[in-house]
């Protein structure tokens, strides 16, 4: 048992250095947390995020190649929540751009991550559905709630255990706002038509 005191030394720097890495994981998971839900607020204030979206992505890609070779950290579940977070935040941003969707892989996030993004993405979309038929924009309206049905038409094809993914409470709330918003939109229009036939019924 001579070696016993060296083999405990190597164990104790190999665990101090992945709790090093823990710590530094959580502190940037936070920091994209926030960051992204500035950005996300941002953009329905119509500001430019552009900025705001690379830096989100520069920190995820910091923490995964932190993670390199912690791999049991990176799947651990811990860093979920803000990668799916960073992953809406791209996805709504290239939508509001009318750009090509960003891969999972160039957001440096996980896949499960991804797609809980992008139903999460349907949310916010109806948000900017509101304000378009709030400002008398149904053309904007219309275009929204078609994007939202295509990703409802993607995301609800997946039907995983929720060890795997945790996808089909999201896929429920992603049915449950588009027929919510379906009927906004639909009454809106119906009403400002209706508001248009009485205008030129007057004037005649």
């Amino acid at each position: 048992m001579e070696n016993l005191e060296d083999i405990a030394a190597e164990l104790e720097a190999y665990l101090d250095e992945k709790e090093r890495v823990r710590e530094e994981m959580l502190r940037k998971s936070r920091e994209i947390l926030k960051l992204s839900a500035r950005t996300i607020a941002a953009m329905h204030r119509g500001a430019f995020v552009d900025g705001d979206v690379l830096r989100i992505r520069d920190i995820c890609k910091e923490v995964r190649n932190d993670l390199r070779d912690h791999k049991d950290i990176w799947h651990s579940g811990a860093l979920e929540n803000s990668l799916q977070e960073a992953a809406e935040a791209a996805i709504v941003h290239s939508m509001l751009k009318d750009e090509r969707l960003p891969h999972p892989d160039d957001l440096a996030v996980t896949h499960p991550a991804y797609l809980l993004g992008l139903c999460d993405a349907v949310g916010e979309l109806r948000r900017f559905t509101l304000t378009a038929l709030k400002d008398g924009k149904p053309d904007d309206a219309e275009m929204y709630l078609e994007r939202m049905d295509r990703i409802n038409a993607v995301v609800s094809q997946y039907h995983y255990p929720k060890a795997i993914v945790p996808v089909k409470a999201k896929q429920d709330q992603v049915r449950g706002i588009i027929e919510r918003t379906r009927g906004d939109v639909a009454i809106s229009i119906a009403g400002s038509r209706t508001a248009e036939r009485i205008e030129r019924a007057g004037r005649k």
